[in-house]
């Protein structure tokens, strides 16, 4: 006998009857198309959780050097141009003092 064929069973579905469903079963099966600015206001995309922690890092890193390379370096108040070291002297004279520790001397 094959699986298709049983007449008996046929008969017990035909017979079946099923209570009411409540409406709120309705309306979550026969799911009306959104369209696509109803989509993008009251819509949802199911996302992984590993992947929506890695999408937002690449964004906040992504626009932070995106950022950063729009923004001119300024220079201080009275110094045009690019800095140059030609003229720099290092200190005469280092006074070192330790405060405070075990190791004072």
């Amino acid at each position: 006998m094959a699986r298709d064929d049983d007449s008996e069973l046929r008969d017990l579905l035909r017979e079946w009857v099923v209570a009411d469903a409540p409406a709120h079963l309705d309306n979550r099966i026969l799911v009306r198309h959104m369209t696509w600015w109803r989509f993008l206001l009251q819509g949802s995309i199911r996302v992984p959780v590993p992947i929506g922690i890695l999408a937002a890092t690449m964004l906040v890193v992504l626009s932070s050097l995106l950022l950063r390379a729009d923004r001119p370096l300024a220079a201080p108040d009275g110094i045009s141009g690019a800095f140059s070291l030609t003229e720099f002297q290092p200190v005469g004279n280092v006074g070192v003092r330790i405060i405070g520790g075990d190791d004072a001397r």
